[in-house]
Parts: structure tokens; sequence; C-alpha cells
């Protein structure tokens, strides 16, 4: 039976399981929470389970040219489970989707289960043009220290902090509403710095913010190369272009390791190495390590590489 319910879709596997009384997973949780996002979104016209492009997007908002999916860890991760279901992850699958929505104008949110809704809301709230807005011209620049740096990002970015060299922020009336950071390059040598992390105080937008202190950081540190990645998870990469970088690349999807958990938050591990108790054969594959010891594999759908040259 394993065999013939992964070659079939998905209702029909339900449908035959519901026949030969054949249990799987509970999902209830996962669906409540799909819920809860639909549920959340402040607009009349918005579809749950849309497939007019004749694939599934989780929630669509046709007004926004937006959809959001909410991606199941187990369900879209690979590892050792003996459920077959769990196994067969394609790595491309979330970049797949987003690129075919991409060619109908659609951009997608993918949501990881166990990540911040608040912070997603937010987010999808910006593009739906519903947060609270302050204007750049009405605010001043001020360069940030490390700490105060960490704190804003860790509650307000996606991907949290990263360490930097150039800390910039806006101040809206002595309160910290925005971050941009620089650092030398960690992948790309050839440039100069590397822009690493821009965001907004969660639930505002900052009109002007991006280009205020890209403007500023461009006439002090006067750069003569700068290089900067896009997580196609959340970004189409178009404040690029208003700051006048150039698309240069787009990589292959990015993968992180994690340990399913009863727990809300799960750890995303980068490098096997950074795990003090693995247990580590070296006659196997990497992978195969990391599911013998109970890991899983979830792939995003990579990054848009983009290239600022200062030619003067």
């Amino acid at each position: 039976f394993d065999e013939f319910f992964n070659i079939i879709n998905r209702t029909t596997s339900l449908r035959y399981k519901k026949i030969f009384n054949i249990s799987e997973p509970n999902k209830s949780n996962y669906l409540k929470t799909q819920q809860y996002i639909f549920d959340s979104i402040d607009t009349e016209n918005k579809i749950f389970n849309d497939r007019h492009l004749g694939l599934e997007l989780d929630i669509y908002l046709p007004d926004y040219n937006l959809a959001i999916e909410y991606d199941g860890l187990m369900f879209h991760s690979e590892g050792n489970s003996k459920y077959n279901m769990f196994n067969n992850t394609e790595k491309s699958y979330h970049l797949k989707k987003t690129e075919l929505c991409l060619k109908n104008n659609i951009q997608v949110f993918h949501i990881f289960e166990g990540e911040e809704l608040d912070l997603w809301l937010s987010m999808i709230n910006t593009k739906l043009n519903l947060n609270k807005k302050i204007y750049a011209r009405k605010c001043k620049i001020k360069e940030l220290k490390s700490q105060e740096t960490k704190e804003f990002l860790d509650y307000n970015h996606i991907q949290g902090y990263i360490s930097s060299k150039v800390n910039l922020g806006l101040y809206y009336e002595d309160e910290l509403v925005s971050v941009m950071t620089f650092s030398k390059p960690r992948f790309n040598k050839n440039y100069e710095y590397e822009l690493i992390r821009f965001c907004s105080k969660r639930n505002t937008s900052v009109i002007g913010g991006a280009s205020k202190l890209w403007k500023y950081f461009v006439t002090k540190y006067n750069p003569k190369s700068v290089i900067s990645y896009a997580n196609r998870r959340f970004s189409n990469g178009e404040i690029y272009s208003k700051l006048g970088f150039e698309l240069i690349e787009k990589t292959e999807p990015n993968y992180f390791y994690f340990k399913p958990s009863k727990k809300k938050n799960f750890e995303k591990i980068y490098n096997y190495k950074s795990i003090k108790d693995l247990n580590f054969d070296k006659n196997i594959s990497i992978d195969e390590n990391m599911y013998n010891n109970e890991y899983r594999k979830l792939f995003d759908c990579g990054n848009l590489v983009f290239s600022y040259k200062n030619d003067k």
C-alpha cells in the first residue's frame, strides 16, 4: 500500500486510507493554524485552499496578488519516518511553487510551522497596507551599538540578528523604528560590503525608510561594491531595484536541519558540526547521519542575489 499511496494525489490517498481503515498522523493543529492565519487577515476577498493555478495555495488574496503557504515541518521535510508521506520531499518543491506563482504575478509567503505568527502577520499587513505608517523624512538616523541592533532584529526580523559591522537605525520621536545593517561579505569576497538585514518595527511601515538609510550609508562610507541576498520565502527583492542594485543570480534552495519536537519553536541547524552530541558515522553521508540522529532536512526557496557597484 505504501508505494501505491506515494504515486497518487493527496485527496485520493486519504479516501482509500479511510476505506481500508489505515491511520495517519493527526493534522488537526496544523489545520487550525492555517485557519487562524486565514481568520487574522483583515480583507474580505480571501480564498482558503485556492486551486486556480492547478495546485493548492493555502491562502490566496487576489486583490493583492499574494499567496500564503503554511508549511508543516513533517510534510515539507525529509528524514526517517515510518510514514512514507514524510520521506519523499522534493528539493525544489517550494521553489517551483514560488516560480509558478511568479509567472502569474503572485508573490508567495512560505511560513514554516513553529515560526512566530504575529511577525508573519505583520509582514502580511505590510503587503495589505494596513500597518501604522511613519514617514522617514520625520525620522533621525543614528548609528547603533550591537546589543541594541540585536534586540531589534531578533524581535522584528524573521531571520533574527546576525553579526554586522555597520548598524544604522531610524528614530521617530526617540523610538527605534527601522534598522539596516552591513558587514564584510560572508560568501563572496569580491565585494567590499554585504547588506545583511533591513526591517522595520513590527506592525509599522516606515515609508522611505530603506532609501534614507541606504543614502546615509553610501554618503558616509562610500562603498565601491555591495552584495545582498533576498530570501525568496518572503521577499521578491523589489526594494533592491529602488536602491540601485542589480539582480545577478538566483540560487538553488538552501536547507537546514531540525529535530521534531512537541515544542512550538524549533532550532534551525545549518552546520552539523555545531551539534555537540551528534553520533557521527564517517562511513555514511551527512544526511544519513542526521537522519539516524532523528534530525530532518527542510529546503526553502533559495535566494535572489543583488549587486551594487559604485562606478564614481
